[in-house]
């Protein structure tokens, strides 16, 4: 274990082997992902991020707000009326002050963090700012796994050979675009990082 992961560790300790936190592991995020192994990523990275590139910040509290940021406590694929992306900060936000102290600079960070998705709510520290972009990066890489599945199944299922790569007219470009998108979007509602045999094949 290397110095940065033994500090990184010490700023999360209590947050992270609290019960009220670990009932995170509960809920599933993306994919195979929990809501615990989420928010733990996403702080790392952003630690990871501050540290690898000298950016000078209030550590604590972007480790704080990066782990409490989906603090929601819901299982999203199931719960409310499926609008969970513009809600769930509020939600985060509330549960969070609730079950423990935390400070202003924290508060921003969870609040603004679905920017800018939520367009009024900018991120209004250097903090929230990396959480929020730290957090898009990790939640979009099975959307994008999925993206260019769905073009490279576009192109065998429908016999596109190089000379044709070469020289894509504007109604190839639609077709890919449309396999790529309906992937990406297929499973960014599913529970799991793939989409179904079923579902490509009803696709035009």
């Amino acid at each position: 274990m290397t110095k940065e992961d033994i500090e990184f560790q010490q700023l999360l300790r209590d947050l992270s082997e609290d019960p009220r936190c670990l009932k995170m592991k509960n809920y599933i995020q993306h994919s195979d992902i929990t809501t615990f192994d989420h928010c733990m990523d996403v702080a790392r990275r952003c630690f990871r991020f501050v540290r690898r590139f000298h950016i000078h910040c209030d550590e604590e509290a972007l480790v704080v707000g990066a782990f409490l940021h989906d603090y929601y406590l819901y299982d999203w694929h199931t719960y409310g009326d499926h609008l969970h992306g513009y809600h769930h900060a509020d939600r985060a936000l509330k549960n969070a002050l609730r079950d423990f102290e935390i400070d202003e600079k924290v508060q921003g960070i969870i609040r603004t963090h679905m920017w800018p998705l939520n367009l009024t709510r900018v991120p209004g520290s250097r903090e929230a700012f990396i959480v929020c972009m730290i957090d898009k990066i990790v939640s979009t890489i099975g959307a994008g796994d999925n993206f260019n599945a769905g073009t490279l199944y576009a192109i065998v299922r429908h016999g596109f050979t190089k000379a044709r790569l070469a020289a894509l007219s504007e109604d190839d470009w639609h077709l890919l675009a449309r396999y790529a998108m309906a992937f990406s979007a297929d499973v960014c509602g599913s529970l799991f990082n793939y989409v179904d045999r079923e579902f490509a094949e009803r696709l035009d």
